[in-house]
């Protein structure tokens, strides 16, 4: 999806893939923002409070008119899956993340809907 700030913000569904090389322990998923007139990728690490406290599986995403991005968290979870609102970011301290990464963590309104059957 693109955002208002004119990025491409795309979903990797989990770190360690889904087959057995995997060893049943998929890992979080992962936000990554490309600006697409580099080709430059950062990516973003979100924290969600409560258990997961981070993307699993997460299967959509969309940016709202209010500016917000919204991703499904937990899509395979029936009766257990999450709408996340994202609003707002800080950039943490130089050194903070991985050399070539910049990490980016939500600091404002995250709002999980749990859906319930």
């Amino acid at each position: 999806a693109f955002g208002p700030d004119g990025n491409l913000y795309v979903l990797q569904l989990t770190q360690n893939g889904l087959g057995p090389e995997s060893n049943m322990n998929p890992g979080p998923g992962q936000l990554i923002r490309v600006d697409p007139t580099t080709g430059v990728k950062t990516l973003l690490n979100v924290t969600i409070p409560g258990p997961p406290d981070s993307l699993r599986f997460s299967s959509g995403m969309v940016f709202g008119g209010d500016g917000a991005l919204y991703v499904s968290n937990l899509g395979i979870s029936p009766g257990g899956g999450q709408v996340l609102r994202l609003t707002s970011v800080t950039v943490p301290e130089p050194g903070a993340g991985l050399l070539a990464l910049v990490g980016i963590v939500p600091i404002a309104a995250i709002i999980a809907r749990r859906r319930r059957k």
